[in-house]
């Protein structure tokens, strides 16, 4: 019995020494949930880096609601009857930037359709048929793109608001542009490429229609689809699904001058892939990516082409031997480079096929004389090509354009007449105004014509002498940039016979109601060689419209 009480009294000990440990150890687990001042975790916690990770914080979600929802039909009180859309977004954000959108929307829109609706319940037209917006996502950035047209002349306009949902604030182009990683020069050259391909793919393959009845209307409309008066940062810009789209206005061959068109921007090019070609041993041609340049080289060779006298390279300047000149005015991406000497005096051209299948080209030798390289094209009537080759045989040297049907086209009498295409609106009429030159207010009378040979007459007028001098001379059409139709141009005065002055001007001629009527004005920009109406490069001299 007494053995059996000490083995009870033994197990008794343990059992509380067993329950005194495990309570010591669970208060030590419970200092260990109580963070230590100093941040540092001591040994032997149950709290893993796991459960110390904040949750991801959850995206913000901003909604697009809208101030004015109305659709509908009405008649005036003539009995006219229309239908008529109003859509009109808010930004459902309560930031000051978003209130600042918002409010610009609803004072420019918003009081449109209030005038509008006003207008329906009088029973009278109102001057805008709809407004209406889509909504664009680009990661954290929200862009409403909002469009109104009004309805007697069908006329669009669009406006983009960029806003950064996560930062709360509104994005300008510029903004936009450096997440793009873009200059405003970059973006510029990327614009008016698409842009010219926007005009080349709506009108290139069908223009063979219109070229009779409007004589280098394709030529007008297109210089005036790519220039600096219609492509500017200001246009509409926005981002969708990380593509950067402009609303940018294309020249139109029906109806109103422009239409409204959303132009997707390829940011990148190949420019590692390069392409040369070579045309005996004075001109090389390269590109790379979508920039074209030219080499050209003093031999005799092209002293031949150039008809070099006793006084040796006529009009030439010499520094543009051996360098890398690049090409303006191009604005295609191309898939081959043909040059060839062709016609009846051998002279040298570039050729450049498009994707789309179109052909671009260089009239190398005005270009030279003129100091300044502008590419010309698409050409019209050459559509659907599918490779450019060199025939041989009988007759003139030529290079062939061959279309997916197997067609040959002959270049040299397109390009031929290329040279001497000039628009309507430029001729039949005098072009008056006057330029500062050496401090003397000079007047000009400028008279354009067409065809081969003499096509321009212009006459100055020195105030401070009293005299007048007149030139005449050749304007050959070499292309066009955002400055207007490229001319290479050689002028005689009146009595001289020599070899002339050369240089290259940019003609950019426009229309523009003034109130009481329209007035034509003719910009000439110099771009090279001997200034035709300045004084150095760069110049611009605007002449206005007289006619008898």
């Amino acid at each position: 019995m007494e053995k059996r009480h000490t083995a009870l009294f033994l197990a008794f000990v343990l059992l509380l020494t067993t329950l005194c440990a495990c309570g010591q150890q669970t208060g030590q687990m419970g200092q260990t949930e109580q963070p230590k001042s100093s941040g540092e975790e001591p040994a032997g916690s149950l709290i893993t880096q796991e459960t110390e990770k904040p949750l991801p914080e959850k995206k913000k979600e901003i909604a697009v609601t809208e101030l004015y929802n109305e659709e509908g039909s009405g008649t005036s009180d003539d009995g006219f009857q229309y239908n008529y859309s109003f859509h009109v977004p808010q930004i459902e954000d309560d930031t000051t930037d978003a209130a600042a959108i918002n409010q610009e929307i609803a004072s420019i829109y918003g009081e449109t359709v209030k005038k509008c609706l006003e207008s329906i319940q009088n029973k009278e037209i109102p001057y805008c048929s709809n407004v209406e917006y889509e909504s664009f996502r680009s990661g954290d950035v929200l862009s409403l793109v909002l469009k109104y047209a009004y309805f007697y002349d069908g006329f669009e306009g669009y406006t983009a608001y960029s806003y950064d949902t996560a930062k709360g604030v509104r994005l300008t182009g510029e903004d936009i542009l450096k997440m793009q990683d873009m200059t405003e020069a970059d973006y510029m050259d990327v614009l008016r490429r698409a842009a010219a391909k926007d005009f080349d793919d709506a009108y290139h393959a069908s223009w063979g229609n219109f070229e009779d009845i409007y004589s280098g209307g394709y030529q007008k409309l297109r210089i005036q689809t790519i220039s600096e008066r219609n492509l500017s940062l200001d246009l509409p810009l926005y981002l969708d699904d990380g593509v950067l789209h402009v609303i940018a206005p294309i020249g139109s061959i029906a109806g109103s001058e422009y239409l409204s068109r959303d132009l997707a921007l390829e940011l990148r090019e190949d420019s590692d892939y390069v392409e040369t070609a070579q045309l005996g041993d004075y001109l090389t041609v390269k590109r790379r990516g979508n920039t074209v340049t030219l080499r050209v080289q003093q031999t005799p060779q092209l002293e031949a082409l150039l008809g070099v006298n006793n006084y040796g390279f006529v009009d030439i300047d010499t520094s543009l031997f051996d360098k890398e000149l690049e090409v303006n005015g191009l604005y295609g991406s191309y898939t081959k480079i043909v040059c060839g000497e062709i016609g009846e005096t051998d002279e040298p051209f570039v050729f450049l096929l498009t994707e789309e299948g179109r052909v671009d080209y260089i009239d190398v030798l005005p270009c030279l004389r003129g100091g300044y390289f502008c590419g010309g094209g698409p050409l019209p009537g050459v559509a659907n090509v599918k490779d450019l080759t060199q025939p041989s045989g009988d007759g003139l040297p030529d290079i062939c354009a061959v279309t997916e049907t197997g067609e040959r086209m002959g270049l040299w009498d397109i390009v031929a007449f290329q040279r001497y295409t000039m628009g309507y609106e430029l001729m039949n009429c005098d072009w008056c105004g006057s330029q500062s030159v050496s401090g003397t207010q000079v007047s000009y009378s400028l008279t354009l014509m067409d065809g081969n040979g003499d096509n321009f007459l212009l006459t100055s007028y020195d105030p401070e002498t009293d005299t007048a001098m007149s030139s005449h001379g050749s304007l050959a059409y070499l292309g066009m940039t955002e400055k207007g139709a490229v001319y290479a141009y050689r002028l005689w005065g009146e009595f001289s016979n020599g070899p002339g002055l050369t240089g290259v001007v940019a003609l950019d001629q426009r229309s523009e109601f003034d109130g009481d009527g329209y007035e034509s004005t003719l910009t000439v920009t110099e771009l090279g060689g001997m200034p035709f109406l300045g004084e150095q490069t760069g110049d611009t001299t605007t002449l206005t419209q007289s006619f008898g």
